[in-house]
């Protein structure tokens, strides 16, 4: 337990459990997936994942089947994000936007409740990394990887998961992601393949806007096939309507 009050590891477990149980609810099953909190990179016994991983780093899926979530980055990713929010003076309860880093181009929507905002932020910290590391397990189930993939299905299941189409002042937020995605195409060479996938995601959501709900079953074929040209395309010619 920390001082604030927050156990890390309770909410590490529980968001894996409620991912699970999001996904078994919409006819995904997902078998033998385990989870595994590594303290930080540095622990004496997880030094393998110094091959695989860099510093920046808050979770990790292995094809055997095996999450690791870094929890000291976890905590540090949240912390930042409280810290920006302090530092913006936001008093109310309300919808408003939060990045994982400040290299990030895409914005997730928030619900910010004032009572209890440190629990609040560490959970949506964790429920974004564990959604993504599924992600890479659910779409390697259906004979496809990739970690554009891995990142549109994390931010389709974060939306849909949280029931984020019930406010509508959150589709300014995923209208703003999709034109700061169209400029950041024009103006870089070098992509990242994580903020790609965001792109991806935040398309197909203002795509859905007059829906409440997406089957992420047929989203996961859609994408299967794709390459990441095709979804460069899609972003450099969608039209905000």
């Amino acid at each position: 337990m920390s001082e604030d009050g927050y156990n890390l590891d309770n909410i590490i477990k529980s968001s894996f459990e409620e991912a699970i149980e999001y996904f078994n609810k919409n006819g995904i099953k997902i078998e033998g997936l385990r989870l595994r909190i590594v303290k930080s990179l540095w622990s004496f016994y997880d030094i393998f994942i110094l091959l695989f991983v860099y510093q920046g780093n808050l979770g990790i899926y292995f094809p055997s089947k095996k999450i690791f979530i870094i929890k000291k980055q976890l905590e540090k990713t949240a912390n930042k994000i409280l810290d920006e929010l302090s530092n913006n003076n936001i008093k109310d309860s309300s919808i408003i936007s939060i990045k994982l880093s400040k290299n990030s181009i895409i914005s997730y929507p928030f619900y910010l409740d004032m009572k209890n905002i440190k629990n609040n932020i560490m959970k949506t910290v964790t429920d974004i990394i564990i959604d993504h590391e599924i992600g890479h397990a659910v779409i390697r189930s259906i004979g496809s990887k990739g970690e554009w993939k891995a990142s549109a299905f994390e931010y389709l299941v974060y939306f849909y998961k949280n029931e984020f189409y019930n406010y509508s002042e959150v589709y300014k937020i995923i209208e703003e992601n999709i034109k700061v995605c169209k400029t950041y195409i024009e103006e870089n060479k070098r992509l990242n393949i994580y903020e790609l996938g965001r792109c991806y995601g935040n398309i197909i959501i203002h795509k859905n806007k007059q829906l409440t709900n997406i089957n992420i079953k047929d989203i996961i074929e859609e994408i299967k096939n794709l390459s990441e040209k095709d979804i460069i395309n899609t972003i450099k010619n969608y039209i905000i309507k």
